[in-house]
């Protein structure tokens, strides 16, 4: 990620600054209420640490503190100038250049063919059962939303999370499709790295200008899957 880019959770706080000033427990709670939960990871202890570090950079300033009853002390921030500047700048960044966030599923995939064929249905099915149930959610929350007329600029998000889901599902439909079917071998053999090698020259006298032949390059090891796909 560019060093423009703020940390996900400082994003986070910074656009609910831009609302209007808050103190950290007030922004932990609109967080959850929005379900913000879902996009970045927030914690109360994470979300203070992220505030006293952005107010050492002098991105968030202190308005007042107020205290209620024997409840602790609640200092109430505002973004600054130059935290709007920051805050622009890791959105149109974050907007602009895909990063990779290396997940876990599509490692899991690529290790997949290590488990029986019997396992990994069981799995994929289990995973099917899964994003359908947030599917649905992320459906409750779009009609939800919807209902109450919120600009649908506001929940965008709602709609790319629905729709990456929906598409997660219709991939892993069609993979269980083919497993089931057969179309899709799971017991067919790794190839051979060797099938593609060229045979080796054979050995001729040397030049008699070669009075020092070049020492030979180490072998480098092959990918059996690189193997498939030059094939």
């Amino acid at each position: 990620m560019p060093d423009t880019v703020l940390p996900a959770l400082a994003v986070a706080a910074l656009a609910l600054l831009q609302e209007r000033p808050m103190h950290p427990y007030e922004m932990y709670q609109t967080l959850l209420l929005r379900k913000e939960d879902a996009l970045v990871k927030v914690r109360p202890g994470t979300l203070y640490h992220a505030i006293n570090r952005m107010a050492a950079d002098g991105l968030v300033r202190a308005t007042h503190t107020d205290r209620e009853g024997n409840r602790p002390e609640r200092t109430t921030y505002e973004i600054t100038p130059l935290g709007g500047e920051r805050f622009v700048a890791s959105v149109t960044e974050m907007l602009a250049t895909p990063v990779n966030h290396f997940p876990h599923f599509p490692l899991a995939m690529a290790e997949a063919h290590h488990l029986p064929l019997a396992d990994v249905l069981a799995l994929v099915e289990a995973r099917v059962a899964a994003v359908a149930v947030e599917r649905d959610a992320l459906d409750a929350d779009i009609r939800r939303v919807r209902d109450k007329g919120l600009p649908e600029r506001l929940w965008l998000e709602l709609d790319l999370r629905r729709e990456t889901h929906a598409a997660e599902l219709a991939w892993l439909e069609r993979l269980l499709g083919r497993l089931r079917s057969g179309d899709l071998d799971w017991s067919e053999p790794l190839p051979d790295p060797t099938m593609n090698s060229s045979p080796a020259p054979t050995p001729s006298a040397p030049h008699p200008a070669a009075a020092h032949p070049a020492a030979p390059h180490p072998a480098t090891p092959t990918d059996p899957r690189s193997s498939a796909t030059e094939r």
